[in-house]
């Protein structure tokens, strides 16, 4: 049985998967978030609690930057689609 993707916690309401990530951090449906959004919540997967974006903006934004990074070591998007979002903030 596989177990719900672990996204932080808001209060006491648990953020479970993608969907609900999108909807917590940014008041959007997972099909209109952006790649700076989506490199946010992906690096949230690694320590939840520590990279949380709300009380560690600093952290969240230098994971995000490490998944956009990975994203074009393995060329899911380009170095030109990484750049930009990485100025954005």
């Amino acid at each position: 049985m596989q177990t719900a993707l672990d996204l932080g916690q808001r209060g006491s309401f648990t953020i479970s998967g993608w969907a609900e990530g999108a909807r917590s951090y940014f008041n959007k449906d997972l099909k209109t978030v952006t790649l700076p959004e989506a490199a946010l919540l992906a690096g949230l997967i690694q320590a939840p609690s520590y990279l949380v974006a709300l009380p560690h903006p600093e952290r969240a934004l230098e994971r995000r930057n490490t998944v956009i990074e990975s994203m074009v070591e393995t060329r899911a998007v380009t170095r030109e689609q990484a750049t930009k979002p990485k100025r954005l903030h």
